[in-house]
């Protein structure tokens, strides 16, 4: 029987490897092809698994190095919330402190100028009584403003914690990608063996 032979690329047979009238079996390799065309998409794909194969290692380096240093911000961004925490509890302190100051400073001044309206003290008194309570309602001013500026480093020390947290999602991200990759190289080396 004569039977048609077709391949999937197109060449020249370069060796044939049965003898004419000799039985053969499906599947059993008659020839080898010289093919450029075939050449050229093994070489292509060759190509393809290389650069598969060099990303997947630069993704795991990005997952190792991520693994490693995700949790080390998580823990850095809560360190600065609890700090900053503490920094406006002692100053809240201060300033409840500050704020009694004053108000005695203001009733003792009150009564100074009330004493010196009665001649029963100097001027100098008055003065020092006024000085005083200016001295310390600038404090007090000055502490506020600081309270300003560390509740301003409570709420970025908190957005930083939720980015460290929401980094810590790209992990998943990287994991999936290092997988789909793998798959990708499996399939194309399949792709190859044909």
């Amino acid at each position: 029987d004569i039977i048609s032979l077709n391949t999937k690329y197109p060449g020249r047979i370069e060796e044939i490897f049965v003898e004419d009238g000799e039985e053969i079996k499906k599947g059993e390799v008659v020839a080898r092809l010289q093919s450029t065309e075939y050449q050229a998409k093994l070489q292509a794909l060759n190509e393809t698994i290389d650069s598969a194969e060099d990303g997947l290692v630069a993704m795991e380096h990005e997952y190792n190095i991520a693994k490693e240093s995700i949790p080390l911000e998580i823990k850095k961004a809560q360190q600065a919330v609890e700090i900053t925490k503490a920094q406006k509890s002692e100053l809240d302190d201060s300033i409840s402190s500050l704020k009694e100051v004053a108000e005695q400073d203001k009733r003792d001044y009150n009564r100074t100028e009330v004493l010196y309206a009665k001649k029963l003290i100097a001027e100098q008194k008055v003065e020092l009584a006024k000085l005083k309570l200016l001295n310390s309602t600038n404090q007090l001013s000055g502490l506020e403003q600081k309270k300003v500026q560390i509740e301003k480093s409570i709420i970025i020390a908190k957005d930083t914690l939720k980015l460290a947290q929401v980094q810590k999602q790209k992990l998943f991200s990287i994991r999936a990608n290092i997988n789909a990759t793998q798959k990708k190289i499996e399939a194309l080396k399949a792709n190859r063996e044909e």
